[in-house]
């Protein structure tokens, strides 16, 4: 019985050695694995940081841009006024300029007409050459 029974120890024992050699390599297989998460998460901490810092950034660089696009806007609306009242003004003297004219063209008269330039010998010979050339053939 005593055989029996150190048997049955002996079967007990192997299979607890045999449980704890599998525990032992799951362990050491969640080791690795808590290793690689542990980098992982180290690196997405960075990562998360770093977009951080560029929205950040992206958004102080936006808040310039509106603030020196604000004052381009009111400069452009100065800029659109005064060139209205600029058109304004311009239509204005036209028109005054218009009226002066056409006062003016009914108290004097029209200058007289220009002569025609006088055509160069040249001009002449060339343009009497081709007449009579053209004679000759018909």
């Amino acid at each position: 019985m005593e055989l029996i029974a150190d048997g049955l120890l002996l079967a007990a024992a192997l299979v607890a050695i045999f449980y704890c050699w599998a525990v032992n390599r799951r362990l050491g297989h969640l080791k690795k694995q808590s290793a690689e998460l542990t980098g992982r998460l180290a690196h997405l901490d960075k990562t998360v940081t770093e977009v951080r810092a560029a929205i950040a950034e992206g958004r102080s660089l936006a808040e310039e841009e509106r603030e020196r696009l604000g004052h381009l806007v009111r400069n452009a609306d100065t800029l659109r006024r005064d060139l209205q009242r600029a058109a304004v003004t311009l239509e204005k003297s036209a028109a005054t300029r218009a009226v002066a004219k056409r006062e003016e063209e009914a108290v004097a008269p029209a200058p007289p007409p220009k002569p025609a330039p006088r055509e160069s010998s040249l001009a002449r010979a060339r343009r009497l050459n081709q007449s009579q050339s053209r004679r000759d053939v018909s």
